[in-house]
């Protein structure tokens, strides 16, 4: 009988009892209550209650599947206050320092946060793991008094579950159950809101939450949004850019691809172009050269949005030079195609040799990258089609010296 690989992990992992299940049965006896300012167990009374909370890390690390938890997304977040300067003294903590860090299942479609607008994605070793917040409680490192902090210089600042009750506690309800051991104790409604404790971590890339990112939706729709003052988001943008580390939005359908493969550096988003409002881009040919805003007004008011076959539009609009990975602005290209927003509609003009994307070449590339490697079902992208006579309608400047030999 031939065996699998999965089938063979499973089988050990039987064998050794790895999940939820046994990390209970090897808790139930333990019961201590500390507190969340003390979250290394050194001051006064608390000292006692140290041994009980290595052992339950201890128990958890030999229960858990470690290789799901390397495949979980963590973000530690952070509360808009002082945002670029908390940004900067986090990412100059020592990394040997756990931290406290909120975790996806790769397939997260919309990231959720209810801790702030921008948080710092990381990869590390996860120590600790619970659907909730409140199961942990594990502390406030950066509160810590500088002797604390000298005594962990080489090994790290550890955390630790500042609360445990085991399942043979006759007077506090335990917890035990809410923690997090493997793919079937996750708990996917919990995200946002549950806790990985990392260690030697390194931040890979920063994420907007949603409210950021339905600004940026509203700004590039010209949809109302309540959700973000306007005011708000350039810092958040500023913020995001300082750390150096490429960013993109959480309903990127690539983030997990841009963050662990870090491709390029952080880019303009797809609202705007080498600092240009995405309304003042152009589009031109031998005739003439409109703005971007004003084809997408034009679009607007006199067509509906078509789902538009990407394979229509491929011929003409991809594999430029660009798009080729011998060319220098390749990663430039790619680190902004994938940060692209799909649900933005593209402006396609018909001339007499195909269609050509007047705005979306990005969006375009990203649709059909997705779908070439089954991560896209739709085979068509949303945008509308404008005649190419119809836009001499449009207002419109003197053609760039460059569109100046087309045809038309």
């Amino acid at each position: 009988m031939r065996i699998t690989e999965r089938r063979l992990r499973r089988i050990i992992r039987e064998a050794l009892n790895e999940d939820l299940t046994g990390f209970m049965e090897k808790t139930k006896d333990i019961s201590y209550k500390g507190f969340v300012q003390d979250p290394t167990f050194d001051l006064g009374w608390n000292k006692k209650n140290k041994a009980a909370a290595r052992s339950v890390k201890q128990i958890w690390a030999a229960e858990a599947d470690h290789e799901f938890m390397s495949n979980v997304i963590k973000i530690h977040w952070l509360k808009r206050a002082g945002l670029q300067e908390k940004l900067q003294r986090f990412l100059n903590m020592p990394r040997k320092n756990e931290i406290s860090t909120m975790g996806y299942v790769p397939e997260t479609e919309t990231f959720m946060a209810n801790w702030g607008p921008i948080g710092v994605v990381v990869q590390g070793r996860t120590t600790l793991a619970a659907n909730r917040m409140s199961t942990l409680l594990s502390g406030y490192g950066e509160r810590l008094s500088p002797e604390i902090s000298n005594k962990y210089a080489s090994s790290g600042v550890p955390r630790r579950a500042t609360f445990f009750a085991g399942t043979a506690d006759r007077y506090e309800t335990s917890l035990a159950g809410e923690y997090i051991l493997d793919r079937e104790s996750f708990d996917p409604a919990q995200q946002g809101g549950n806790e990985f404790i990392v260690g030697n971590w390194t931040p890979i890339g920063v994420a907007l939450a949603k409210p950021v990112r339905d600004i940026m939706r509203s700004q590039a729709t010209g949809d109302m949004y309540t959700g973000v003052k306007e005011s708000e988001l350039a810092g958040y943008i500023a913020a995001a850019e300082s750390t150096g580390l490429p960013w993109t939005s959480e309903e990127d359908e690539f983030h997990v691809r841009l963050w662990k493969d870090k491709v390029g550096s952080p880019q303009p988003t797809n609202e705007s172009a080498g600092g240009i409002p995405w309304r003042d881009q152009a589009f031109s040919d031998a005739r003439g050269t409109w703005r971007v805003g004003r084809l997408h007004s034009h679009a607007q008011k006199n067509h509906k949005l078509q789902d538009i076959p990407i394979s229509d539009l491929e011929g003409n609009n991809l594999d430029s030079d660009e798009q080729v990975t011998s060319d220098s602005s390749y990663d430039d290209f790619v680190a902004r195609a994938l940060r692209a927003d799909l649900s933005k509609p593209i402006i396609v003009v018909s001339y007499p040799d195909g269609l050509w994307c007047a705005d979306g070449t990005h969006r375009l590339w990203k649709a059909r990258h997705l779908l070439r490697r089954g991560l896209r079902e739709d085979p068509t992208i949303r945008g509308w089609i404008l005649d190419w006579e119809e836009i001499l309608d449009v207002p419109y400047d003197a053609p760039m010296p460059e569109s100046l030999s087309s045809p038309y």
